[in-house]
């Protein structure tokens, strides 16, 4: 009897933030958002599964320097406002953010075999090991290990692709990566392929 596949093959994560890891000095930091797209890279007619979460303010640290560079972007850029995201937004205890998270990624881990999709960031220490480090304090276990983390710049150096900046709204910037991620994915299989030999 054949077994179901694994429905989703891939999940990339994104987070809005008030600091970057480097300032917090391995504090928690404060989120403001976070968002995930799970899909199947082989199969395009299984619909993505995504997750947009808001976690409530006071739940990590602010660096002053994000914070202006924040105001910055707003000002050059119209960037959406954190601020104005809460105000309009259903937000939730980082412990309730946490559980939707596990929600999420146990149905996209779930089928008969242990799953060892991907997990995507942009950049992993600024997308998933934040999450790491507010699981790590709330004492929720993690629900990916540390084989399952990829890497999104570094796919995109090995297909030579440019970059560019999204929006920093974490879910059309985590859609935008997931298509990117496929779409690079498919060529780097495209240009694996051994050379057909044909006899003279």
């Amino acid at each position: 009897m054949n077994e179901k596949p694994t429905m989703y093959t891939d999940v990339v994560f994104d987070v809005e933030s008030l600091s970057h890891p480097t300032a917090a000095q391995g504090r928690v930091i404060e989120l403001t958002q976070v968002a995930a797209v799970a899909w199947n890279r082989h199969d395009p007619t299984i619909p993505d599964y995504e997750l947009n979460v808001f976690p409530e303010e006071g739940n990590g640290y602010t660096d002053p320097n994000t914070v202006l560079w924040w105001m910055k972007q707003m000002e050059e850029r119209g960037f959406p406002n954190w601020y104005y995201v809460r105000k309009h937004k259903e937000t939730l205890l980082m412990a309730g953010v946490l559980n939707e998270i596990r929600a999420f990624m146990a149905t996209v881990m779930m089928g008969p075999k242990k799953w060892d999709g991907s997990v995507w960031g942009n950049d992993p220490e600024m997308d998933l090991t934040p999450l790491e480090h507010h699981f790590a304090a709330h004492k929720i276990p993690c629900p990916w290990f540390y084989y399952n983390r990829d890497n999104y710049r570094t796919l995109r150096k090995l297909v030579g692709a440019r970059g560019s900046n999204g929006g920093h709204d974490a879910l059309e910037d985590a859609r935008h990566e997931k298509d990117r991620i496929q779409e690079w994915l498919e060529r780097l299989s495209i240009d694996s392929k051994p050379l057909v030999q044909v006899a003279l």
